[in-house]
């Protein structure tokens, strides 16, 4: 509905914790809430896409660049309410982490918890960035063509269930939602094929 359920901070120089966000409550639990849907939601389903990244702060610098489908999982790792939330607008995620093993690591998790929730017409897909990098960064640095003219929005042509390929600053891996993935063997295989791409 719009209305403020927690808030949340970056410290912009240095110094600990880097985020601070209102603790969990009954209204506000960073497993179910992603940041920017709701303002997100006409641009969502205009594009038939979600931009996922780390923290609130790369939503607002995207924002200000004009891609104004990015949500943020609050600095916490992705989880099946996401997932299932953002399906509900889309039938594509993009997933685009921060440049470090974190956020590697991020996206193999996301994998796991992906592939139990997708259903016919749906896909998702990985955006790497440089290293030591994030979609703040990238996007200032780059502008909006770094995100545009990549493989996030490039159709997806002869695609197997993971591929992964470079466009200018980004590296995409696609998982496509296909019939192997409803057995617990074709996603065993899904999962072993993306896990080679992070490597």
């Amino acid at each position: 509905r719009g209305r403020r359920i927690g808030f949340g901070g970056r410290v912009l120089d240095q110094g600990e914790p880097e985020y601070l966000n209102s603790p969990e409550t009954p209204l506000f639990h960073k497993g179910r809430e992603l940041y920017g849907l709701y303002r997100a939601r006409d641009a969502l389903k205009r594009t038939g896409r979600a931009l996922v990244v780390e923290g609130y702060m790369d939503v607002v610098a995207l924002a200000q660049y004009g891609l104004d489908y990015a949500v943020a999982t609050l600095g916490t790792a992705t989880t099946r309410d996401h997932l299932e939330r953002l399906f509900r607008y889309v039938p594509e995620v993009v997933f685009c982490f921060d440049g470090d093993r974190a956020g590697e690591a991020a996206a193999a998790r996301a994998i796991d918890r992906m592939l139990p929730v997708l259903r016919e017409g749906h896909s998702f897909r990985f955006a790497f960035l440089p290293q030591g990098s994030d979609p703040d960064d990238l996007v200032r640095n780059e502008g909006s063509a770094a995100f545009t003219a990549s493989p996030i929005s490039a159709a997806t042509r002869r695609c197997s269930s993971a591929t992964r390929f470079r466009v200018s600053s980004l590296s995409c891996l696609t998982i496509r939602s296909v019939r192997a993935t409803r057995t617990m063997t074709g996603r065993r295989t899904a999962v072993r094929k993306s896990r080679t791409c992070f490597r």
